[in-house]
């Protein structure tokens, strides 16, 4: 970044200023996403805990559970 000013373009690039996309992190917005999947409620579809939690959308919590904890 120079200057404080974002590059969009940089980021689908190779070998940009930004560095490589990481399959750890990759990996672990996949299964928090995953993890939020049977809590949440949309206009399309309603998970499967949901009901068991009358209704309630706690999908925020777990993403704070899930994508907010700390790593070693």
């Amino acid at each position: 970044m120079k200057g404080g000013i974002a590059a969009a373009v940089e980021i689908f690039s190779p070998n940009s200023i930004y560095g490589r996309w990481g399959w750890r992190g990759l990996l672990s917005y996949a299964l928090g996403v995953a993890a939020l999947v049977p809590f949440m409620v949309t206009g399309f579809y309603t998970g499967l805990m949901v009901d068991t939690l009358d209704g309630a959308d706690i999908a925020f919590v777990v993403a704070l559970l899930v994508w907010g904890r700390p790593t070693g």
